[in-house]
């Protein structure tokens, strides 16, 4: 399982451009880039408050902000 605070903490390293602690997250992988035309379930939509949004891919729990994910569906 990914940890939703692992999302939090890179998104605060790249706010404060901390990229030491954002390439050791990657490397860690607690963190990495998802490759285009995957498909995953959302299981946690977000609230008014929050811009994550939980998945599962490969039977794991994932976090992602909202605007990284296509939303469209597939045929």
């Amino acid at each position: 399982m990914l940890k939703k605070k692992w999302l939090e903490d890179i998104y605060n390293f790249k706010e404060a451009k901390d990229m030491d602690d954002f390439h050791s997250y990657l490397r860690s992988k607690r963190c990495f880039y998802i490759k285009a035309g995957i498909n995953v379930s959302i299981n946690k939509f977000p609230d008014q408050f929050d811009n994550t949004v939980g998945f599962v891919y490969d039977n794991t729990q994932m976090w992602s902000v909202v605007n990284a994910l296509d939303y469209g569906v597939q045929h």
